[in-house]
Parts: C-alpha cells; structure tokens; sequence
C-alpha cells in the first residue's frame, strides 16, 4: 500500500522499549493522529494483557452469575464423575 506524502506528514515517537522507540504515531497534514506503528514486542504484550483481561471479565461473569444463583456450586469431585459419563 503507497502512503501519499501529504497525507501523512509526521511520525511521532511515542513510547520507548529497551532504549528504542516501541510506539510511533502517524500523523496526517493537520497534526491528527490517525495510525499507530508498534513493535512487535509491544504489540504482543497488548494481546497478552487483552487476553488476561478478557479471563477476568469471564471469570468475574461467572461469579456474579454463581452470586445471583444462575450457576451453582459443583464440587471437584463432583464434576470428574460427571465428565467419565
């Protein structure tokens, strides 16, 4: 994909990894972020952090769903047997 020089002016420097840039934005002819270039590293660490975040949300659904009692409590035990059939 070509990048139309006016389109696209300025490269901002926005976050630093290991003494590098990590972040940069892409700015169009009015100073308007409109892209962000990551490092991988960095880009990683984002998806790790959304994953986490998506377990929490999950975890927390099923604690107010076990608090409300739409869900009930099965014991360990309980639930071994009934995977074995």
């Amino acid at each position: 994909m070509r990048v139309r020089a006016d389109a696209y002016t300025t490269v901002q420097a926005a976050r630093t990894l290991g003494g590098r840039s990590a972040m940069e934005y892409v700015t169009n002819e009015r100073g308007e972020r409109i892209r962000v270039l990551l490092e991988i590293e960095e880009y990683e660490r984002l998806l790790e952090i959304e994953e986490e975040l998506e377990d929490i949300r999950e975890s927390e659904m099923v604690l107010s769903r076990l608090e409300s009692g739409e869900e009930e409590r099965i014991p360990w035990e309980e639930s071994k047997r009934r995977r074995r059939g």
